[in-house]
């Protein structure tokens, strides 16, 4: 299989090659570059995290070692809005990446997160396809939650591998209730059928944040408990809603009885030395001065 010549050519390369890592303090400000003529960018934070934006599909790696990653120090990929897919092999090996964020990717490539030290995984809804072997030997995975109604499908290239192939620590698979049957007979769950459950899923949206805690998992009928406290450099968090802007307030008490995203409210805090508008929008102006006008200001 195409993926044994790949393991066997990687370790006479480990024998021979000894890669160089930068420390996270010098590599930040070195990293901001396209990856090829992609339209895909990336750049490494301070705290280890690779973000990759642009537009289109980060391309395939098929030996590791070629990657434009290999010289650098991460534990965490996060795929921005605009990036849609990643090829094959394109993070191979990566066993210090403990976490990653597949934003609105479409496609995952072969081999795309092989051997990679994630405990658990988010697969967005907007992910249609999974490549074979696309989560392969993963050894610390153990819980994958899939957002999607509808099961990605499987793209083979050949043998009969699917995408968890060789993932045997997997102990949970979540999916929609109503979808729990369909995931249970999609080919690119084939090594995970049995350990598919139906629940539902409340996704918190940090609206601009960051939240540690994404995705929960509530079984029909229960509260929701304790809600994550986000973070938003510059901003106080006020509390989660229904919508982005507007809706209605949640808490602890707030029952679920189906899939439902809750969105983070914020404000902006005072910067020292600037005066902050009375009237924030036109709309709490014109209903101040008709508040006067009607005497009640």
């Amino acid at each position: 299989m195409k993926k044994s010549l790949h393991i066997c050519l990687a370790v006479i390369f480990a024998l021979t090659l000894i890669t160089a890592t930068k420390p996270l303090s010098t590599q930040a400000s070195e990293t901001k570059q396209e990856i090829g003529n992609s339209g895909v960018y990336m750049e490494i934070d301070d705290n280890g995290v690779l973000y990759l934006t642009g537009s289109g599909t980060v391309p395939s790696y098929t030996f590791y070692w070629t990657d434009p990653y290999r010289n650098y120090e991460f534990t965490s990929i996060v795929f921005e809005d605009g990036v849609t897919g990643v090829g094959e092999d394109a993070f191979s090996s990566k066993s210090s990446v403990t976490s990653i964020s597949l934003g609105n990717l479409q496609s995952v490539g072969m081999a795309a997160f092989m051997s990679s030290g994630i405990t658990s995984l988010v697969i967005p809804a907007t992910v249609t396809e999974l490549h074979q072997q696309a989560f392969t030997f993963c050894n610390s995975l153990s819980t994958v939650y899939c957002l999607g109604t509808t099961p990605p499908a499987h793209v083979s290239h050949g043998g009969s591998a699917y995408a968890f192939y060789g993932s045997n620590n997997v102990q949970k698979v979540y999916v929609p209730v109503a979808s729990a049957d369909a995931y249970r007979s999609a080919a690119a769950f084939t090594e995970v059928k049995n350990k598919i459950e139906g629940v539902y899923f409340v996704t918190f949206d940090a609206n601009g944040g960051t939240v540690d805690e994404a995705v929960r998992i509530v079984v029909n009928g229960d509260a929701l408990g304790a809600l994550p406290t986000p973070m938003r450099e510059g901003y106080a968090f006020l509390d989660w809603y229904t919508a982005a802007e507007g809706g209605t307030q949640v808490s602890a008490e707030t029952v679920v009885d189906g899939d439902v995203t809750f969105f983070a409210h914020w404000k902006k805090n005072p910067v020292a030395g600037v005066l902050e508008p009375l009237y924030p929008s036109d709309d709490e102006f014109s209903a101040a001065v008709a508040n006067v006008y009607d005497g009640v200001a």
